[in-house]
């Protein structure tokens, strides 16, 4: 059979170089073109014509399986832009089990991540994906993404939490089989995507091309999705109407406490953008603008309950271990987030410690606890 060939014309040159089509020599190749240029396979989705970047979170991404019988592991982990969750199945042709076993393995992923990766786990791939020189929101920037650390990761959990993620399928060549199963679930999921991207190689003395198309982007998938979205960021408007109707009144009290005390303060509100509605709360603290809370109101989900989520982790580097301790043994007399905070306090403050808005509503002592913690960590106390 002859093989597939492209060609392509260098800057200042009158000669075309041919290159082939060849296949991975395994798929560990593939796997890292994607790694080092996620650009590959970025802007891929059902219905935006622009180009969207990709941020590569952590290659080999685990969680364990529902039933305790061992451990999953998708290929690859990002975010868009828009902090919209991509998980990332890669095979070669050539492998056997890409057709139903794939499709299998991706929807038990997707089935357990908003359990398994919570806040703290995403923040912790993203600090070693960023390395001991450089902080998250120095990655972010370097890689174009133009949410905040705190932002990007509550919206992507918020997303996880709602399902609304983009599981995509990528192969050098795609069975016909599996393309009819990637076009049927991407019109029958959502606010979920499904897409496959086929990556062919392209050899020759000049190098190697990667030739990426899409599979899945149907005109009744992208319809439906169109319709089915709406999305927006959120303001304050939005965030009580939404507050008001998805809490009890005295969360909601709390809610709009909560929000008056950072305006108090002089601080700044930064509205999320996921399903679950959220801001970031930003204090002026010795002259530098630091994320020190979000909260997050119920969203539309059973298991999506209303929480302040303190940046520990982060905040240990910029305010120091003993301002960040104090702030938690505040946060430890809370009756219903002891043992957790008393845990964590113990574990060195390595975590993303929430607060539920039931337990400050169900104990008249929590609240004043929680806002003399924010104080320690604004330095206004």
């Amino acid at each position: 059979m002859t093989k597939a060939k492209i060609f392509f014309q260098t800057a200042g040159s009158q000669v075309l170089a041919e290159l082939t089509k060849m296949p991975y020599p395994n798929e560990a190749v593939l796997q890292k073109a994607l790694a080092d240029a996620p650009e590959v396979i970025a802007g891929f989705t059902t219905t935006s014509d622009e180009p969207i970047r990709l941020l590569l979170i952590k290659k080999e991404m685990t969680l364990p399986a529902a039933d305790n019988t061992g451990t999953l592991r998708i290929d690859h982990l990002y975010a868009d832009a828009s902090g919209i969750p991509v998980l990332v199945e890669v095979k070669r042709s050539t492998d056997t089990r890409l057709r139903r076993e794939v499709v299998a393995q991706m929807l038990d992923y997707a089935a357990n991540a908003a359990q398994e990766w919570p806040a703290d786990v995403i923040r912790n791939a993203l600090e070693k994906r960023a390395g001991p020189d450089r902080s998250v929101d120095e990655l972010l920037e370097e890689q174009g993404i133009s949410m905040s650390a705190d932002v990007l990761i509550s919206t992507i959990t918020d997303n996880l939490t709602s399902g609304k993620i983009r599981m995509m399928f990528i192969a050098d060549e795609i069975p016909e089989s599996l393309r009819r199963i990637i076009e049927f679930l991407n019109i029958q999921m959502s606010p979920a995507e499904v897409l496959g991207v086929e990556v062919p190689q392209y050899v020759g003395k000049e190098g190697t091309a990667y030739v990426p198309t899409l599979v899945g982007r149907t005109a009744a998938a992208r319809s439906k999705k169109i319709t089915a979205s709406g999305g927006q960021p959120w303001d304050r408007d939005l965030f009580l109407d939404s507050a008001r109707a998805r809490c009890t009144d005295k969360e909601y009290q709390i809610i709009v406490e909560l929000l008056d005390q950072v305006l108090a303060a002089h601080g700044k509100v930064v509205w999320g953008q996921g399903s679950q509605p959220g801001f970031g709360a930003w204090y002026n603290v010795d002259g530098q603008q630091l994320g020190l809370w979000n909260l997050r109101a119920p969203g539309e989900t059973a298991n999506s309950h209303g929480r302040i989520e303190f940046r520990f982790s982060d905040l240990v580097k910029t305010r120091g271990f003993d301002c960040v301790d104090s702030a938690a043994a505040e946060l430890e007399q809370i009756a219903g987030a002891h043992d957790r905070i008393k845990a964590l306090r113990e574990a060195g403050l390595k975590g993303w410690p929430s607060i539920y808005l039931s337990e400050l509503a169900h104990d008249h002592a929590a609240l004043p606890h929680l806002l003399a913690a924010i104080d320690l960590l604004a330095g206004t106390q």
